[in-house]
């Protein structure tokens, strides 16, 4: 005779799992080593982010920075925060135009895990929480996974040729319409334009090579770094020039609404400078904040605002105010997709 299944007569009692559940289980125990350097890395970055604000602030004259700051129009901020909040709207339809087609969910619940993840992004450096939020959100979804990574670095490549487009034509507005300086320090404007120019060349040489795999015998053995650099040149087509025309234009247009937002600050504090400044210089931080230093780049960000004020002649405390008004509303519209993400619909809508 074989041995009894259970439940027949003469089986072992069957010894069922406590219906406890798992965080009950592991109530009290520590941490793992990878999940608490993950936490001590992100208390670091947030530590380093508001000393280099209150640093900052206490470097500039900050009496006359906390008396301005009481004095902004309410009306002009929260016409800030309207366009803010448009940008990430403009922003949730090119990731639309980017991933509808490998993974169709309809365009509310893909705005959905947009604006959710942008919302993550409050609590992460260089965007990288929200990259994360949609790749695990989607996968489930997704024809293959390498597409899905394909689009997150397609939106990260077309992003930053948008700004790199914008930035080349603010610094022109500055040289030409407002009669800019570039003599000093101010040479770093010029100079990261001449990486931008680098970086989009090898971008777009990138895109119209064959697969580097299939060309280069030398390195067919290598299969990681094949693959590394394959996935790379396939993030650099855009299926189309009318295609990435579109997705090139969302950028530029969601661009020229977050360099006005500065500018609205600017007029509601009584200030006024040149919009080609400004934008050069809110261009300018917002490539130095893909380096992932501080927690949505805090006290980095409104410090580069006043050193890039005073390498253009112009008031570091009034960068610093200008910087800190406009990334306050900037985070406020963080909040605000993030409740309005809760709106959408929950569950995927198959085409």
């Amino acid at each position: 005779m074989g041995k009894p299944e259970p439940g027949e007569v003469g089986a072992p009692p069957v010894h069922l799992a406590s219906p406890m559940s798992a965080s009950e289980e592991n109530r009290g125990a520590p941490l793992e080593p990878r999940q608490s350097r993950s936490y001590l890395r992100w208390l670091a970055r947030l530590i380093i982010g508001v000393v280099c604000f209150f640093s900052a602030l206490y470097i500039l004259d900050w009496r006359r920075v906390l008396q301005t700051l009481v004095a902004i129009d309410g009306r002009a901020f929260g016409l800030a925060l309207v366009l803010v909040i448009i940008m990430f709207f403009l922003m949730g339809v090119r990731w639309f135009f980017l991933v509808s087609e490998l993974v169709p969910l309809g365009f509310q619940y893909h705005l959905r895990c947009f604006f959710t993840a942008n919302f993550a992004n409050v609590f992460t450096p260089a965007n990288l929480g929200g990259d994360a939020y949609r790749f695990l959100m989607l996968r489930p979804h997704a024809k293959r996974t390498i597409h899905l990574i394909i689009a997150l670095l397609q939106e990260r490549f077309i992003g930053i040729a948008g700004y790199a487009a914008l930035y080349f034509l603010l610094l022109l507005w500055f040289a030409t319409i407002d009669g800019g300086d570039f003599s000093g320090g101010a040479v770093s404007f010029l100079l990261l334009a001449g990486v931008l120019a680098i970086a989009l060349a090898v971008a777009w040489t990138l895109g119209v090579l064959p697969q580097i795999g299939r060309s280069l015998p030398l390195v067919r053995n290598r299969e990681r770094f094949v693959a590394l650099v394959d996935t790379l040149m396939l993030a650099s087509r855009f299926g189309g020039m009318r295609r990435a025309g579109v997705l090139l234009g969302l950028s530029l247009l969601g661009g020229i609404i977050w360099t006005s937002v500065p500018l609205i600050v600017a007029h509601s504090l009584g200030m006024q400078v040149p919009y080609g400044a400004l934008g050069t210089i809110v261009i300018f931080v917002e490539f130095i904040r893909i380096v992932p230093i501080t927690i949505q780049g805090i006290g980095v960000r409104e410090g580069l605002f006043a050193y890039c004020f005073s390498l253009l002649h112009l008031s570091p405390e009034k960068g610093f105010l200008i910087g800190t008004v406009s990334y306050f509303a900037l985070s406020l519209g963080l909040l605000a997709v993030g409740i309005i993400s809760r709106l959408l619909p929950e569950k995927p809508r198959a085409h």
